[in-house]
């Protein structure tokens, strides 16, 4: 693999590691990417080796290029089942008309600070003080 990176953890002391890896993306371009880990150099290797696993079977993610709506929708995807019906469609109706158009276009990998997330969180509350003040009817 061209560069000077390669697959390997690093030690940064207090309990964390740093891991990186690389791969080509959809474009055939070289993507670089690290991440830290709370926990031992074996739970780094561990979580090294499925981000090479899904590499290779070629169902590796890019969170960083991810959008909250995608991360949102394979949310709802992966835990609609465990609503019942009238619950299910009031999440799904709350995630297109609120969450969706506040939030739906940040990019995961710029959330790299508290910030962002207090911005989103203050949209939120905003939406639930006008959703409390504005109650449904009964079913």
């Amino acid at each position: 693999m061209p560069g000077k990176r390669e697959n390997n953890i690093e030690s940064l002391g207090n309990g964390k590691q740093r891991i990186h890896w690389q791969f080509k993306d959809k474009t055939g371009n070289w993507c670089y990417r690290q991440r830290d880990i709370l926990g031992s150099k074996k739970d780094a290797n561990k979580e090294l080796t499925r981000i090479k696993d899904e590499l290779y079977q070629n169902t590796y993610i890019d969170k960083s290029r991810m959008t909250m709506r995608e991360q949102i929708e394979e949310w709802f995807d992966y835990h609609q089942h465990e609503l019942g019906d009238k619950e299910r469609a009031r999440y799904e109706e709350s995630i297109r008309l609120h969450i969706i158009p506040e939030i739906g276009d940040i990019q995961l990998g710029g959330l790299k600070t508290k910030k962002p997330a207090i911005a989103c969180g203050s949209n939120l509350a905003k939406w639930r003080s006008r959703r409390d003040s504005n109650p449904r009817p009964p079913d």
